[in-house]
């Protein structure tokens, strides 16, 4: 079992970043929180698959590039803001996507892994272990860019092993 509190992750994610003036909107906000919570700062992006258990990277990028073989460029729309009791969830956008629904069912598939709980597709804003008090004020004076969307057109595979500060891009895979 995972402990949702825990500012920690182990194994590799894959990861949809968006790009240009989206991701620097995001990023800036992200930033923001980040010093005014004194939490990490992270690139923004959307799990598609997480904590996918140590193998070979070669294995891993194989993978990857094979899930990305099976994929077309596809539409991200951010949707409304959310918040849980979660280090990795403490304050998100909605990710309005069935295809990414798909597509991480199909992720699991090739990576031989199962869901132990709900995919909520979602963009985090902050990182952290915060009161619902702290998250709902944030959330109400908070300008995101909602309804905004991003094109997904590659993979980004992430080793995610300790803190964000210690994750490393490994591959990027167009398709």
């Amino acid at each position: 079992m995972i402990d949702p509190a825990s500012d920690k992750t182990t194994g590799y994610h894959l990861f949809l970043e968006p790009e240009g003036k989206l991701r620097e909107e995001v990023a800036a906000i992200i930033g923001s929180l980040a010093t005014r919570f004194t939490g990490p700062v992270f690139s923004p992006h959307v799990t598609l698959l997480a904590r996918i258990p140590v193998e070979e990277e070669g294995v891993l990028i194989e993978k990857t590039k094979q899930l990305a073989s099976s994929l077309s460029p596809f539409e991200v729309v951010l949707g409304t803001v959310g918040m849980e009791q979660g280090y990795f969830r403490a304050l998100y956008m909605h990710v309005e996507s069935e295809e990414i629904k798909n597509i991480h069912q199909r992720a699991n598939e090739i990576f031989s892994m199962q869901d132990e709980g709900e995919y909520v597709p979602h963009m985090s804003l902050l990182y952290g272990n915060y009161s619902e008090t702290q998250k709902q004020e944030v959330a109400s004076a908070l300008e995101v860019p909602s309804r905004s969307s991003f094109l997904v057109n590659r993979l980004h595979l992430y080793k995610t092993d300790g803190e964000t500060s210690n994750w490393v891009k490994i591959a990027e895979v167009p398709f």
